[in-house]
């Protein structure tokens, strides 16, 4: 609402309202490209931009409501050597 206010004084407003639809139009078009067709850099970087910053703002809608969200660790695989008689968090010692 502000960048469109400030577009209608201002002729930078309107140059930065402008560069702003075009970027979410560019990450649009990333995020929506064809799977299995070769996209242009642009709009797989324009995409990437859209998709983590999409992340980022669910991430503190479910923050601000208190959701509590555990710590990331590796899979733990059965058999695997390194992990066998381990307790979850333990590191190995040199």
């Amino acid at each position: 609402v502000g960048i469109g206010l400030l577009a209608i004084a201002s002729p930078w407003g309107a140059l930065i309202g402008g560069a702003t639809i075009a970027s979410m139009a560019l990450g649009w078009l990333g995020y929506a490209w064809p799977e299995g067709r070769p996209a242009p850099r642009l709009l797989l970087l324009a995409g990437f931009a859209a998709s983590t910053n999409a992340a980022g703002v669910e991430a503190w809608v479910r923050a601000l409501r208190g959701e509590l969200n555990p710590v990331w660790e590796p899979t733990r695989r059965p058999g695997h050597p390194s992990l066998e008689g381990r307790a979850p968090g333990d590191r190995q010692s040199p």
